[in-house]
């Protein structure tokens, strides 16, 4: 299952809620957050595994991907 890097929409209300809320949009389209975070600059990452290639879009667009970073294949006994 690959994992995808996605710079997404900053936080709002607040960084905790942000996360919550990142979460259940993955997962309500197919996918499970692995991570998600700020850096200090306050720009947000989410790094999401998406077991359906094809709806790789449709999770994309329900965290609020501003910009696809990396797909990361897995090798061992993820596979």
């Amino acid at each position: 299952m690959p994992h995808h890097g996605w710079k997404i929409d900053p936080n709002n209300p607040g960084p905790m809620e942000r996360a919550k809320a990142v979460r259940k949009a993955a997962r309500e389209h197919g996918g499970q957050v692995i991570f998600v975070g700020r850096t200090k600059n306050n720009t947000w990452c989410a790094l999401v595994d998406i077991e359906d290639p094809g709806r790789e879009g449709e999770v994309y667009k329900a965290v609020g991907g501003r910009d696809k970073l990396f797909e990361l294949e897995a090798f061992g006994e993820d596979d």
